[in-house]
């Protein structure tokens, strides 16, 4: 996308181009001084890849809930949460089906850095596995 931005889609190309099309409208075909000329290519920085995939990744919306620095106590909440989700799932359809209406929420907390990511990674495994 970045090469037909850069070498076809840019101001000098597109002028040079409309004016190509109205010589051959009107019958004459004398070239064009700036047709024949190339625009010059864009610099990229050192780390353009990096950035480019900063810029589209997407970032999880709940920066809160998927933050590694948690204390002793929320830390036993949220493993217990997950140890319980991780059981209704094992254990119950009704809950399967409940607990799959938040499977793209629970997939962002599997991947976070928590304690409770493998249990929560471990309740995902057990929706998809009934």
């Amino acid at each position: 996308m970045t090469h037909l931005q850069d070498r076809h889609l840019n101001e000098a190309s597109l002028k040079a181009a409309a004016l190509r099309h109205q010589q051959q409208a009107s019958g004459t075909a004398s070239p064009s001084p700036q047709a024949s000329t190339v625009p010059a290519t864009a610099v990229y920085p050192p780390n353009a890849a990096l950035q480019a995939i900063r810029r589209f990744s997407a970032r999880p919306p709940f920066i809160e809930l998927t933050d590694a620095k948690e204390g002793p106590i929320s830390k036993h909440i949220h493993l217990t949460s997950a140890l319980i989700l991780r059981n209704l799932a094992r254990y119950s359809s009704v809950g399967r089906s409940l607990i799959k209406k938040h499977e793209k929420h629970l997939a962002l907390i599997a991947f976070s850095e928590t304690e409770s990511s493998s249990a929560i990674s471990n309740c995902l495994w057990e929706l998809h596995r009934h």
